[in-house]
């Protein structure tokens, strides 16, 4: 509207650090949804699923959210080094999802816990290492917040940027992310009732071999003491007879004690 006031031959157009935000601004929108999409389709890859990957990214928005809060209190701009620091957030916020997801989906499958109580315990046993990580980020942001000399304003711009969203990021994924697990994540006790009903081998079966190991060792122990009493009731004058039940009674004992500790997770002596 403004160009079109002007006389004929004129014309405006922006300088300094307006002229790289109206050239580049719409940039950032391309870089973080491909930084997301990349992420995303590592942790489907990894998890083999995209519920989980959903669960431990629906807490990004709550991030960003706490990193804009300087930007609105007029402390720094959104310029292409706060772009940056937006950009890295979504990492860095990421993993706190990858260790409460990842620790709950196995005590779902190990201990046949519910999602809540499986999401409950993880939370809690998870608790201490989300916070160093944060604090440690935290603490490793305010050499930058306090930078002077040359290149001051671009370090601070990505030092608050990264320190506000990981600290209030932080706090809302502690409460956001086991919600929406609770909801939306695998449940692990209804698929094994599936797989029950329909007559499917679950996990927690052991393999045939396996179960048949208490039988075939009460089998072998019945057939050692049944040679070992043959032994004892032969008399002396066969000879060699007696040596080479005496032998297999040995070998039949040693199979025996093999078996065991295989079963037992150790090899015999």
């Amino acid at each position: 509207d403004k160009a079109k006031s002007f006389p004929e031959g004129f014309f405006y157009d922006f300088l300094g650090e307006s002229r790289q935000f109206v050239q580049e601004g719409s940039t950032l929108v391309y870089t973080f949804i491909f930084a997301l999409v990349v992420i995303f389709l590592v942790l489907a890859a990894q998890y083999e699923s995209f519920r989980d990957p959903f669960i431990i990214l629906v807490a990004l928005p709550t991030s960003m959210f706490g990193a804009l809060i300087p930007l609105n209190a007029g402390l720094a701009t959104i310029n292409i080094y706060t772009q940056i620091g937006l950009v890295t957030l979504i990492g860095l916020i990421s993993k706190h999802g990858i260790l409460m997801v990842d620790f709950a989906n196995k005590l779902q499958a190990d201990k046949g816990l519910s999602r809540r109580a499986a999401i409950e315990e993880a939370a809690a046993t998870r608790l201490r290492p989300i916070l160093m990580t944060t604090a440690a980020m935290v603490v490793a942001m305010v050499p930058l917040l306090i930078a002077k000399g040359a290149g001051a304003a671009s370090r601070f711009d990505i030092g608050v940027v990264i320190a506000a969203g990981m600290t209030i990021g932080t706090i809302f994924t502690l409460f956001v992310t086991p919600a929406v697990y609770t909801f939306l994540a695998k449940d692990y006790q209804k698929a094994r009732a599936r797989e029950v009903e329909h007559g499917l081998p679950t996990s927690e079966e052991a393999p045939a071999t396996g179960a048949n190991l208490p039988a075939k060792a009460a089998a072998q122990d019945a057939q050692a003491e049944a040679v070992a009493t043959l032994v004892e009731e032969t008399p002396q004058q066969e000879g060699h007879s007696a040596e080479v039940l005496a032998f297999s009674s040995a070998a039949a004992a040693a199979s025996t004690e093999k078996d065991k500790g295989r079963k037992g997770g150790h090899r015999p002596p």
